[in-house]
């Protein structure tokens, strides 16, 4: 359930957690976000850098998604490779966008050099941000995957190093 190199919580927790965010935030009739994110050109950087280093990368961008957390109840997920995932229970857009906003800065300011970026000369990120209420069987894990990733295609298609929400 732990992904061992970032001690985040993996794809498979992260399947589950939004399985049961969603019944309860359905029953709750609350808004529910998931923030998708990913490291900017992270391919040109384990080139340039090697894989050991890539490594390093990962966890200290991990470990700064944690800290931009707000209660216990959000969950902070290794999805796959350099692509991590936030649930936010209980939070509109404006709320899982001032949390994704604070981890897209949180992270520049790491200023983890990546001299082979295409846009910037430190580590970014591209967000995708989603949130709605779940009213139907419907609104499952693969809605909320398919949204925020759109959202996460759009920041990429927008120029990178920002979050899109829409």
């Amino acid at each position: 359930m732990i992904d061992s190199l970032t001690e985040l919580q993996n794809r498979r927790s992260f399947n589950e957690y939004l399985r049961r965010s969603i019944l309860k935030s359905r029953r709750r009739a609350e808004p529910l976000a998931l923030i998708m994110i990913d490291i900017d050109f992270f391919k040109n950087y384990n080139d340039f850098y090697g894989h050991k280093r890539g490594d390093e990368c990962l966890i200290n961008v991990a470990s700064a998604l944690n800290r931009c957390c707000r209660h216990d109840t959000d969950m902070v997920a290794r999805y796959g490779g350099e692509e991590f995932a936030i649930i936010l229970l209980n939070s509109s857009i404006a709320e899982a966008l001032h949390i994704a906003e604070t981890v897209r800065r949180s992270v520049s300011n790491l200023a983890i050099s990546h001299e082979a970026s295409k846009i910037a000369k430190h580590i970014t990120l591209s967000i995708g941000v989603f949130s709605a209420i779940p009213s139907s069987d419907n609104h499952n894990n693969d809605w909320y995957i398919t949204e925020s990733d759109r959202r996460l295609y759009n920041a990429k298609q927008a120029g990178r190093d920002c979050c899109f929400w829409e």
